[in-house]
């Protein structure tokens, strides 16, 4: 029997929550009488026992088992009938994994000694699941989300028993009004910190394998805290290292962190912000938009009205405010109001204790005089009160409250207001108001970045030219995140209207922001812009830390095996104009430039290859570079290299680029012909014919590019004949090239492609008829001659069927004579024909 080892929850927030808080809200809809023939195991949880026995032994167990598998059905249909596509497939498929152990060897193969409690508790809570699905009077979404929850987890152990039981409680729960809605989120919010708090500590343990028990250690929290969901059926929860006693205090702070009545009641106006706009009609403009709401106050109202009733009261004034100059209303965008009526509703409701907020500032010298107010430091709003109406008039944070706070308080300057108010403002206020936010309030990246995302290059552009300016680490960060977030057009406004002298500054450092900008094209083209103008004004040292990663290595051939096109031609734009104002030597050149070159022919980046292909070429002639320099981009030590990697990963575009700029090197005079045929790959490592590659993976395309610009080098006098002859033969070390396209491939796409390249070579004059009809009486494989073979299946004659077609076609364009043509059928022939063909063919 489980007993708790710590205190619960409840008795730790007596400062936060009432004892009724923690009560589960009973169902207002009683659960249909159950069917008399709906039955279950009534005996000891124990596989062992003699009641267990007897059971599994005895009809009722079958009885019981078809009845399982009818409530299985039952769910399909309810999920078939009322879930979404995504829903629907998302429960099916537990659903169905679930049916599938139930049945193999009765569900002893996967349950084993968990069955007793399957056919017990889990069988009646199925019946108890299946009943509620079928209640009408229940919010279909309630139902609908209590079943997805079920089947998430069908897949693993919670299937033996608990994961029936712990749905079947949630169902049983009131699902409307705010204590349900409390409820639902506390238990929500406090299984997120379990789940967070049992990962940190399995990481800090190393027991990686208990990672998979995430939800039983989630469960036997709940249980040692008393929180809502908590389900003693499940055995696994109860384990030695599932729960860290020693730990209570970190826990505790956790959770008064994420269900503090403040966090709670911001979580609450989202859920009635989200049903809000989900309960409209389609004609009323849904919440936060700027529209005009005078002409739907009717259907409005009706609304809220509703949601007064079932989750809670929210007055009209925290939702809407009226413009006074053209008396239109409009959604208020701020829902701190929505949040202060939620607090208030929770202790209306006697689920929290009442709590005076804390008053931040207060300025009775104003009119109106106002305090501005903050409870758990998650909720903010303005209590103000004018001379002709004395009443409090709550209204949400502007920034005359905020700037005004600001200089009222002693707050480190490098502070200022609260950063959660600070960030509240900025997601809430209209785009014109946030220039006036003070450089100062910006100090750390966490608050800028969201100032910074809804930022406007115009509102950018005015915060430069009225506040007194950002200092250097500022305005290095403010680039930076420019830069990281994509802000392209943000960045430009800096870079044009910020202090530019200290603008300057930054740039002659060599701070290095090309890094985070590869992958942004705006971002990237801002800063190459930028860095042309200014590049000849760097030292060295400086100009070299722009392309790097921060001191990990250069960033050139990170694009380029990225496949960063853009990026990648932007850099080496930046390149030239640095070897061009002598700030990078041309030695260093490649320092920067890297040698991944084969790497990326190898994954196949046509694109940036050709990019960086033109570079090296301009580099060379401009002098930058020697034949040797390219030798070494082209090959980085294993000449072949390039080649054979686009050549056994199927790259045809990277194979014709390579062939082409080969050619193109050979022109500008960059390249000795007699090194042309160590840079192309002809023989493997272990001897075989490196076109017999290609037909492993059926590569027909990639084939046809590489025996083609063999021809054209041999062609050139670039290649020996003797290489080329035997590259078209495309033969394996034991296996014959032909014999596998013609009946060893899903397909003739290779052959095809094979004697493609095979006429081009005859009309290229680099083989002749008689080494064509040589090709076509193929090679001996390590299993016979290549025509005993084509012939060895009399019954199979698609190989044969091919090999003919090929041969004619080769005859149609003049690579054979009819007689060679004749002669090669007639080989051909299946033996049992042989003698009634002989005197055709003479002696």
């Amino acid at each position: 029997m489980f007993s708790p080892s710590v205190a619960s929850f409840a008795s730790q927030s007596r400062d936060y929550y009432t004892p009724r808080a923690f009560e589960t809200p009973a169902a207002t809809v009683a659960p249909p009488t159950m069917p008399p023939e709906w039955c279950s195991y009534e005996g000891r949880d124990d596989v062992r026992s003699l009641a267990w026995l007897a059971f599994r032994a005895s009809s009722l167990f079958r009885l019981i088992q078809r009845q399982w598998l009818d409530r299985v059905h039952d769910c399909d249909t309810f999920a078939a009938r009322h879930c979404t596509d995504q829903e629907m497939a998302q429960a099916l498929s537990g659903l169905s994994i679930f049916r599938d152990r139930l049945i193999d060897y009765d569900g002893e193969a996967y349950f084993g000694h968990r069955l007793p409690l399957l056919y017990s508790a889990g069988k009646r809570a199925m019946d108890h699941i299946c009943l509620r699905l079928g209640q009408d009077e229940l919010p279909l979404h309630f139902r609908r989300t209590q079943l997805l929850e079920m089947a998430k987890h069908l897949e693993l152990c919670m299937s033996a028993g608990p994961a029936f039981i712990q749905a079947a409680e949630a169902l049983d729960v009131n699902p409307e009004g705010l204590h349900s809605a409390v409820h639902t989120l506390m238990r929500a919010r406090a299984d997120e910190a379990f789940r967070t708090i049992y990962l940190e500590e399995q990481r800090r343990t190393g027991e990686t394998f208990l990672a998979s028990m995430e939800v039983h250690a989630v469960n036997r929290m709940r249980l040692e805290y008393r929180l809502p969901g908590g389900d003693r059926s499940d055995r696994y929860s109860f384990g030695p290292r599932m729960f860290k006693a020693d730990h209570q205090a970190d826990h505790v702070q956790r959770l008064r962190q994420v269900l503090a009545p403040g966090e709670m009641a911001v979580a609450l106006a989202d859920r009635y912000l989200a049903q809000l706009n989900d309960r409209l009609p389609p004609e009323v403009p849904r919440w936060p938009a700027r529209v005009d709401l005078n002409d739907h106050w009717p259907k409005i109202h009706a609304v809220v009205q509703a949601l007064d009733l079932s989750l809670a009261p929210v007055s009209l004034h925290s939702l809407t405010e009226e413009d006074e100059i053209t008396e239109a209303f409009y959604w208020r965008r701020d829902p701190s109001l929505v949040q202060r009526d939620l607090l208030q509703a929770m202790e209306d409701k006697q689920l929290t204790v009442p709590r005076a907020p804390v008053a931040l500032l207060t300025r009775k010298d104003d009119d109106p005089s106002w305090t501005l107010q903050t409870v758990d430091r998650a909720v903010f709003y303005v209590d103000a009160s004018s001379r002709l109406h004395p009443g409090v008039v709550h209204q949400p944070v502007r920034s005359n409250h905020l700037l005004t706070l600001d200089r009222a308080r002693p707050l480190p300057a490098f502070t200022g207001v609260p950063e959660r108010l600070l960030n509240h403002f900025v997601a809430t206020q209209p785009d014109q108001e946030l220039p006036r936010i003070p450089a100062i309030w910006l100090q750390s990246k966490v608050r800028m970045e969201p100032w910074l995302s809804r930022m406007t290059p115009g509102g950018l552009r005015s915060w430069l030219q009225t506040q007194p300016g950002p200092d250097g680490l500022q305005l290095a960060q403010l680039l930076l995140l420019c830069t990281e977030l994509g802000k392209g057009a943000l960045l430009q406004t800096v870079l044009d209207h910020g202090p530019s002298a200290e603008i300057a500054r930054l740039t002659a450092l060599g701070t290095s922001y090309l890094p985070d900008a590869i992958g942004a094209s705006d971002v990237l083209q801002v800063w190459k812009d930028h860095l042309m103008k200014s590049l000849q004004d760097l030292a060295p040292e400086r100009a070299a830390q722009l392309f790097t990663r921060y001191g990990e290595g250069p960033l050139i051939p990170e694009t380029l095996m990225e496949g960063q096109t853009d990026a990648l031609s932007a850099l080496l734009q930046l390149l030239e104009r640095a070897v061009q104002c002598g700030v990078i030597p041309a030695d260093d050149l490649h320092t920067h430039l890297g040698r991944a070159l084969p790497e990326a022919m190898d994954a196949g980046h046509h694109d940036t290859v050709a990019v960086l292909g033109d570079f090296l070429l301009k580099a060379f002639r401009q002098g930058w570079m020697r034949s040797d320099d390219l030798l070494q981009f082209l090959h980085d030590r294993i000449p072949d290299r390039a080649c054979a990697g686009a050549l056994l990963n199927g790259h045809p575009e990277c194979l014709q680029w390579y062939f082409d700029w080969i050619g193109r090197l050979l022109a500008e005079g960059a390249l000795p012909a007699e090194g042309v045929q160590d840079l192309v790959s002809v023989l493997g490592d272990e001897g075989e014919l490196m076109s017999h590659h290609p037909l492993g993976q059926n590569r027909a395309t990639t084939l046809g590019v590489y025996l083609d610009g063999l021809t054209r080098f041999a062609r050139q006098g670039l290649l020996s004949r003797d290489l080329l002859h035997e590259a078209l033969s495309c033969d394996g070390l034991e296996e014959s090239g032909l014999l596998l396209m013609v009946g060893g491939l899903p397909d003739e796409a290779c052959l095809h492609a094979w004697r493609q390249s095979l006429l081009y070579a005859f009309e290229q004059q680099q083989i002749s008829a008689t080494d064509v009809e040589t090709f076509l009486r193929g090679s001996a494989s390590a299993e016979g001659p290549f025509m005993e073979r084509l012939l060895a299946d009399p019954a199979d004659d698609r190989a044969l069927a091919a090999w003919r077609a090929t041969a004619r076609w080769l005859f149609e364009r003049n690579a054979l004579s009819a007689m060679q043509l004749q002669q090669l059928l007639n080989d051909a022939e299946p033996p049992q024909a042989g003698h009634a063909l002989g005197a055709l063919r003479g002696p």
